[in-house]
């Protein structure tokens, strides 16, 4: 099930809703039992949710939920053994299915990057003594498989939502708050990633050679942006449900095509991955605080596992290393040079240039189409088409709006307005956006969300 589906948007979400809400009325004057009664009521709503996406892996997920429970408990006492067991149970499952997926007819379990991270770091957590041990089978479950962010993030760390799991309160002003993000998001997905997604799709799958320099960027263009409101728009509707039912989860993305580097870029782009990798990767292997060598280790093993969590195939583990190579080429060379340029402008074009072409690679079947498309991009002359051969009005309104709201302007036209009149204005938005997003979603033109597939 996806979130932007007549199912979920009609029939799922508001029958979740208002069972929640009626049980909070109920128990409003016993606090302990509303949150319990409220944790099992999300944690079947969550399996239903898995379930219903494809039932076959529902017993994947509670395989993860028990051997994580119980190694949890057995880590949490200092048993390292159980932590190191526990943690190759996690990633010997999540590599015969990313493996599996690309060389046999097994489809990869919606999610199961995502809720396998979430356990890991429960785990390795709790034998770190960072955290408690949840004894409360009930409240771990919920934790790994909140049906907000079960199936595409964001990552959250046991640590950022254990007084929440056992102490929240649901308000006016947070549901409309979350109402007004979830409808921002669905609208980032249907109107601007599901548009772009058209021409994108028609210039990678189609054949590429004399295609042409026009061409060729115009779809890659098209690409980074459907990517980007595709997976930011997911953790924006993620987030506005958590915050319906009380829980507060942190920010996934902030404008990283405004990013003046690579480095800035990963720090504003997937942001819990990013920091998951660092935190249970990078700091493990001795971080930056080593001799030159280890550092550039460190840094590629890194972006390769970034690549490979993607998936197994070589145009992801190649995107990783480019990535990598080039944040080690600021840490040692270009860096300074980016710091002290004057026309940050440059910085600018420099960061989205080389993002362009990384996820070029991410974005090709193969490593040959790869390089065969950015040949085109860098190809003299014209190619037998034209940009307009993939355009249209609607086209060119998503792409305009997408390329300024990749940019800080709703910021900084924020900060102009006064509160109350930025408050209406937002909430009138979001309204009509969630308004026009629906219409898509009857019209049935809708796609699976990216990240899906990861």
């Amino acid at each position: 099930m996806i979130f932007s589906s007549v199912f979920f948007v009609w029939i799922f979400l508001p029958s979740v809703i208002a069972l929640y809400y009626i049980s909070s009325l109920i128990l409003r004057n016993d606090p302990e039992n509303r949150i319990k009664a409220n944790n099992v009521l999300l944690l079947i709503a969550s399996f239903v949710f898995y379930g219903l996406g494809g039932y076959r892996y529902l017993f994947l997920l509670l395989a993860v939920l028990l051997i994580n429970y119980f190694g949890g408990i057995a880590a949490g006492k200092g048993i390292r053994t159980a932590m190191i067991v526990t943690v190759i149970a996690d990633i010997g499952m999540l590599s015969v299915f990313k493996f599996a997926d690309t060389f046999t007819e097994i489809i990869l379990p919606l999610g199961i990057s995502f809720y396998i991270f979430q356990s890991i770091s429960y785990v390795v957590d709790v034998y770190q003594n960072k955290t408690q041990i949840q004894k409360d089978f009930i409240n771990f479950s919920l934790y790994v498989s909140f049906f907000p962010q079960l199936v595409a993030g964001p990552i959250v760390k046991y640590t950022d939502i254990e007084k929440q799991l056992s102490d929240r309160v649901t308000t006016t002003d947070r549901f409309f708050d979350g109402m007004i993000r979830f409808g921002i998001g669905m609208a980032k997905k249907v109107l601007i990633a599901n548009t772009l997604a058209k021409p994108a799709d028609a210039i990678f799958n189609g054949e590429i050679t004399g295609l042409g320099a026009l061409v060729t960027w115009f779809g890659a263009v098209c690409y980074i942006l459907q990517l980007y409101y595709d997976f930011s728009g997911y953790s924006d509707m993620a987030i506005g449900l958590a915050k319906i039912f009380g829980f507060e989860l942190k920010e996934n993305f902030d404008h990283p095509y405004a990013s003046d580097s690579i480095q800035e870029f990963w720090r504003r782009w997937h942001i819990s991955l990013s920091n998951w990798f660092k935190e249970y990767v990078y700091i493990p292997l001795g971080g930056s605080r080593c001799g030159k060598g280890r550092l550039l280790r460190n840094l590629l093993i890194v972006f390769a596992l970034t690549g490979v969590w993607h998936g197994a195939r070589l145009t992801f583990v190649t995107w990783g290393l480019f990535n990598g190579l080039l944040i080690i080429s600021e840490r040692f060379i270009t860096g300074d040079i980016l710091k002290k340029n004057p026309i940050k402008i440059l910085n600018r074009i420099y960061t989205l240039f080389m993002v362009i072409i990384g996820f070029t690679v991410f974005r090709s079947e193969n490593i040959t189409r790869a390089f065969n498309y950015l040949r085109e991009m860098f190809s003299k002359g014209n190619g037998i088409y034209t940009i307009f051969s993939y355009f249209s009005m609607r086209v060119m309104i998503a792409l305009i709006i997408g390329i300024i709201a990749a940019f800080p302007v709703y910021e900084a036209v924020q900060k102009k307005l006064k509160r109350p009149v930025w408050e209406n204005v937002t909430a009138i938005t979001a309204l009509v956006l969630l308004a026009l997003s629906m219409a898509e979603i009857i019209a049935g033109s809708y796609n699976p969300f990216l990240y899906f597939q990861f």
